[in-house]
């Protein structure tokens, strides 16, 4: 007697059980029906061992997701501390350029410090040091850095500004 392949017991319109089973591929004489292949390796309690494994792909999408905030989290408050140093050497640069503008002959001589204090403090920074040594105005800026995880940092960023060739 030849295997009838095209009816199941997991057909809608319940005829007689076949041998052959369309949805999983199996024997049903020699193997059970399930969606897995039946492999018919079933233990003591009746079950075939992979029931364990249920779940363990839930488990694992979880941990890479957890993984992946995580290297993302890191890279934003990597790329908020460059962004932060770039806004106090700005701030640097242009607080020493307005320090040295004080100082051109014919601005009223001004005090430079006070200058590039205002200035510094225009662009969101704290002027640290200011010194003046000759026509150079050298500064030193501090701005806050992102606080991230509770550790928070400041940012310093220095500049000098003068004529190119002093006489």
């Amino acid at each position: 007697m030849t295997p009838d392949r095209t009816r199941c017991v997991r057909d809608r319109r319940r005829r007689r059980r076949s041998a052959w089973c369309r949805w999983c591929h199996v024997d049903h004489r020699t193997r059970s029906h399930r969606r897995d292949g039946g492999s018919g390796r079933a233990g003591p309690d009746g079950r075939d061992g992979r029931d364990g494994q249920r779940g363990a792909a839930t488990v694992l999408a979880v941990g890479l997701v957890g993984v992946l905030l995580t290297v993302t989290l890191v890279v934003a408050a990597g790329i908020a501390l460059v962004v932060d140093h770039r806004r106090a050497q700005a701030a640097a640069d242009l607080a020493a350029l307005a320090g040295a503008q004080a100082l051109a002959p014919g601005d009223g001589g001004g005090s430079a410090c006070g200058a590039a204090g205002s200035t510094a403090g225009a662009n969101g920074a704290r002027l640290v040091a200011c010194t003046v040594v000759g026509r150079d105005v050298r500064v030193r800026v501090e701005v806050d850095g992102p606080d991230v995880a509770g550790l928070g940092a400041s940012l310093v960023a220095e500049a000098r500004a003068g004529p190119a060739n002093p006489r």
